[in-house]
């Protein structure tokens, strides 16, 4: 049964070096020992996915829905960022670095792709609007089915002239990985809301563990996954700050509040990775050196991401503590001053009596 659609054509020679590894792939395909580690990483990915919505489901109420339906310039400033100006960002690196087809459709991909599950957890640790990340990961999931496509037919014809093999079944099994997991979280909020903070922490840290597992195994599946060139490594690198940046901005100079800003911000550089690569191996399927130079980028990214994200979080928590801690410095000195004044004034009074 073949895949419906056209793939990129790209020739062989545009492979700076691009071969997998010898022990993972047999003339067949892929070796039994790949496929089981990767049979295992989809698991542990799902568990994931699954373990981080019910977290974030447990942090939102049916109110909160409601003010994101009533207040949609967020979520629609959100898209903006996610389907207009990161794939052009995309393309501009891939232009500056001269990156290879391969490479370079990669990077388009990535950047073409809808939000990730993985934003919540980002906004969650940042006290963003945990309902704002949630809904505006399930609207770009479904915008995606039509804006990747054009997005990849206006950007990709640098590189080739054919199409992509959009997972349109990938794109429905994440919507369902969004909503129902988030209905769980928000009725064990509802039956038990005392369960729903320790829920939440345990969650995300679970689930950013398991991702970090995926990855792992991606490298002990592939070891030549993390072998590119520094123009590569700089693209994957420069991808979420510039996301982040960029979508914050926007969100800031659209006069959003913080909470909302923090959340378009992780929106905007949180791509959805697993979409991504199931856009390559459906695409690849029958060409395992294509497959294994364009997962690279992806697999990079994702690693970047997640470094970025972590020094974000750590930063902003540490100066939210700093903040306290002067607010309460500053506090304690207005009511000694306060409470010296009014003493002085009392022995002042004293004395004219």
């Amino acid at each position: 049964m073949t895949t419906p659609g056209i793939t990129f054509e790209v020739t062989s020679d545009l492979l700076p070096d691009l071969a997998w590894n010898e022990t993972t792939s047999t003339e067949e395909g892929l070796s039994p020992r790949v496929n089981l580690i990767r049979l295992v990483r989809q698991v542990i990915i799902l568990f994931s996915l699954l373990t981080i919505m019910i977290a974030m489901g447990c942090s939102i109420t049916v109110d909160d829905l409601k003010k994101g339906i009533r207040r949609p310039l967020s979520a629609l400033i959100g898209m903006l960022c996610q389907f207009v100006l990161l794939p052009l960002i995309g393309f501009c690196l891939a232009l500056a670095f001269s990156l290879p087809a391969p490479y370079a459709l990669s990077v388009l991909i990535v950047t073409c792709s809808p939000g990730g599950n993985v934003s919540s957890v980002f906004t969650y640790w940042t006290n963003g609007d945990v309902c704002l990340s949630i809904c505006m990961t399930a609207v770009s999931t479904v915008v995606a089915i039509g804006m990747m496509p054009l997005n990849l037919l206006i950007y990709s014809r640098r590189w080739t002239d054919k199409k992509a093999v959009i997972p349109f079944i990938n794109i429905i099994i994440g919507l369902v990985a969004i909503v129902i997991p988030v209905l769980i979280g928000m009725l064990i909020r509802w039956k038990k809301e005392r369960w729903t903070k320790p829920i939440s922490m345990a969650g995300t840290i679970i689930g950013i563990i398991l991702l970090i597992v995926s990855v792992v195994l991606d490298y002990i599946a592939v070891p030549t996954l993390f072998i590119a060139t520094w123009e590569l490594w700089l693209s994957a690198a420069l991808v979420p700050p510039i996301g982040f940046l960029v979508g914050y901005a926007i969100a800031f100079v659209s006069r959003r509040i913080p909470e909302h800003c923090r959340t378009i911000a992780f929106e905007t550089g949180c791509q959805n990775v697993a979409l991504a690569l199931a856009l390559v191996k459906l695409t690849f399927r029958d060409d395992h050196v294509m497959e294994g130079a364009m997962i690279k980028f992806p697999s990079m990214y994702a690693v970047f991401m997640i470094i970025y994200a972590v020094c974000f979080i750590t930063a902003f928590r540490l100066y939210v503590r700093y903040k306290a801690n002067r607010d309460y410095d500053f506090t304690a000195i207005r009511v000694d001053e306060k409470r010296n004044d009014g003493e002085s004034r009392v022995d002042d009074g004293e004395e004219n009596l």
